[in-house]
């Protein structure tokens, strides 16, 4: 994690916005994979909120992403539906054909979920 902070701290100083939504949404993933779920939801939405203040449509919809996942393993579907539903509508406008097949198997798993 250290590594991400000072990464964080260099582009910011840099006023590169793109680099640290990344950093932000990378952090996310981090605390997922240690399922530290609260603190990756945390992340991801700093990464969506700066996502849309410099228009990085690419970086936005995998953090949502993310997050629906993040909020699927929390057991939040509405949420996590709305997250994986947009991302799913920026991918297909964007054209991201990986993107949209990330984005259809975990809306077939938040079906799974909600319905078993």
């Amino acid at each position: 994690m250290e590594s991400f902070t000072e990464a964080t701290k260099i582009f910011k100083e840099l006023k590169n916005e793109y680099k640290v939504a990344r950093i932000f949404n990378n952090i996310g993933c981090v605390y997922a994979e240690k399922n530290e779920l609260d603190k990756a939801i945390n992340f991801f939405n700093k990464g969506i909120k700066l996502s849309d203040e410099v228009y990085y449509i690419r970086g936005k919809s995998y953090t949502l992403l993310h997050l629906g996942e993040a909020q699927l393993r929390q057991k939040q579907y509405s949420d996590a539906l709305l997250s994986l539903e947009e991302a799913l509508e920026i991918f297909t406008r964007i054209e991201d054909h990986l993107g949209m097949v990330y984005s259809k198997i975990n809306l077939e798993n938040h079906l799974f979920l909600c319905y078993k």
